[in-house]
């Protein structure tokens, strides 16, 4: 299954019953498009996340120099996923006005971040992972 379109989780779970995304059925979901965690006590699990080139972001600046999963919530875990943003980067956690604490990402494929950029290279928004304004963050035996 590929859902396309923009994302936003808003709700927050709690720590004992965090509000879970994963692929329902025996094969693995595809989302493409950008994606917004401003929710707390958020697990992700078990998707396959495909960035796509589009100047319609969240943030109103386009997505090559923004996030396809932008993470402003805490306590949210991210894992055993395939992250992929050929347009930019793929992952950011936390900024100035939504500092995040308790971010896990670990076991997951990030690739092919940034690759097809035309932007200068000094500017190309090409990170697998960018983290500000975070703590208490682990990042562990992912690939990227």
């Amino acid at each position: 299954m590929s859902l396309p379109g923009t994302g936003i989780i808003s709700k927050s779970g709690t720590a004992a019953a965090p509000i879970t995304f994963r692929s329902a059925g025996p094969t693995r979901s595809q989302l493409a498009g950008i994606f917004l965690v401003s929710g707390s006590n958020v697990v992700i699990t078990d998707l396959d996340f495909v960035g796509v080139r589009t100047h319609a972001d969240v943030n109103g600046i386009a997505n090559y120099k923004n996030g396809m999963l932008t993470v402003n919530g805490s306590n949210v875990n991210i894992s055993n996923n395939t992250i992929s943003s050929p347009y930019g980067i793929c992952i950011i956690v936390g900024n100035e006005a939504n500092p995040v604490s308790g971010f896990r990402l670990e076991g997951n494929r990030i690739r092919g971040c940034g690759l097809l950029n035309t932007l200068a290279q000094q500017d190309s928004g090409s990170h697998g992972v960018y983290v500000s304004y975070a703590t208490e963050a682990v990042i562990t035996q992912n690939h990227i």
